[in-house]
């Protein structure tokens, strides 16, 4: 119990602590076109790189272009997402791929979150402004049967809830910077 308690009160000091800073939620400061290259791990190991470019340009006052261009074996691989601002409170957006598929995503500081999950695989990702006019761009596919369940006993009185850890199978990174 005594272990919830705390996680408890930790959880309710990181809500308050994070929602006594304002940021108006939008988009508008990290506009442009983002240029660089998409590594993609195996391992420790970069598999492959292709140059990428992230273009987040401004539709109207709730909407962003969000469109990712990849360029394979000398194709480029075009996708023409737009993100919209849902609840500028909550820091609450969506990435529309226009075919059906709607992401839900969130900025918290100066990183926007999605996760989602095809099937049996999840995907975490990560868009993160950074000061000098570049930005981080991370996808970490998760298999979502889980690979351990720990915990799920009482230890001294304290009862340790099912813990599940899953597969990350690869990443895929990119460090994009501003050119316009």
């Amino acid at each position: 119990m005594k272990g919830k308690n705390l996680l408890l009160l930790a959880i309710i000091c990181l809500t308050y602590m994070t929602r006594s800073f304002t940021q108006d939620n939008s988009l508008t400061p990290f506009e442009g076109t983002y240029k660089g290259t998409l590594e993609i791990y195996q391992g420790a190991k970069v598999a492959h790189s292709l140059p990428m470019s992230l273009k987040i340009l401004p539709v109207d006052s709730t909407t962003w272009t969000f469109h990712i261009t990849y360029h394979r074996d000398g194709k480029e691989d075009f996708r023409p997402y737009d993100i919209r601002l849902i609840d500028a409170e909550k820091g609450h957006y969506v990435i529309d791929e226009h075919n059906g598929i709607l992401l839900d995503s969130y900025l918290n500081g100066n990183c926007l979150y999605e996760q989602f999950a095809i099937d049996n695989s999840g995907i975490i990702g990560t868009t993160c402004f950074l000061d000098d006019n570049q930005l981080s761009y991370e996808m970490i596919p998760i298999n979502m049967e889980a690979t351990r369940i720990s915990g799920d006993t009482i230890i001294n009185g304290d009862t340790i809830p099912a813990v599940r850890s899953y597969q990350v199978y690869n990443t895929q990174k990119a460090l994009l910077k501003r050119i316009d």
